[in-house]
């Protein structure tokens, strides 16, 4: 890994002035590395009406990031704070999305379904990373650990006890991770 290109990376709470970026770099990683959107074939037209499904409502709420560098947008975090005692998925996929679409979400909700109740009652607040990618230019260079660690750091910036991530990649199996934010 290489700690100088790392230390020049500028992150930033991402607007709605991202939306364009935002949605090119989830699309490219949704299409391309995404393993249950690959194995289901998704087509590009599938993820765009999937990521505009859900990305107006994710970005304003005003826990994105965007990571630069050199004036290049290279990544991007999709984040949402969640408060204790809303579920993150309390109600399961919308039924009338696309059938792949709905797959999908029903395997994150089956993932996060029991959130609350794996953690002790006094964790009441909790930032669920839904997505975070980086361009493919930047794959293997520490990128997405360094994404990874700024969204640890906003999560304790805005008082949560606890980050939350579905793991779903080319590289790794089907998980749940979970880190308390000290």
């Amino acid at each position: 890994m290489n700690t100088a290109v790392i230390s020049n990376f500028i992150y930033r709470r991402a607007t709605m002035d991202d939306y364009d970026v935002f949605f090119n770099i989830m699309l490219d990683a949704y299409t391309n590395t995404e393993p249950i959107a690959k194995a289901l074939k998704v087509t590009k037209d599938e993820a765009s009406s999937f990521i505009n499904s859900f990305l107006p409502h994710y970005l304003p709420q005003g826990y994105s990031l965007i990571m630069e560098y050199d004036g290049e947008v290279i990544g991007a975090a999709l984040l949402q704070c969640v408060d204790r005692p809303n579920p993150i998925y309390s109600s399961g996929p919308d039924p009338d999305l696309p059938p792949k679409t709905f797959l999908i979400e029903t395997i994150a909700h089956k993932l996060t379904g029991n959130f609350w109740d794996m953690l002790p009652s006094h964790f009441t607040r909790c930032v669920h990373a839904l997505y975070l990618a980086v361009i493919p230019s930047w794959h293997f260079r520490g990128a997405a650990s360094a994404l990874t660690a700024a969204a640890l750091r906003m999560s304790r910036d805005v008082g949560a006890d606890v980050a939350f991530a579905e793991l779903l990649s080319n590289h790794f199996s089907a998980v749940s991770m979970m880190v308390p934010i000290e």
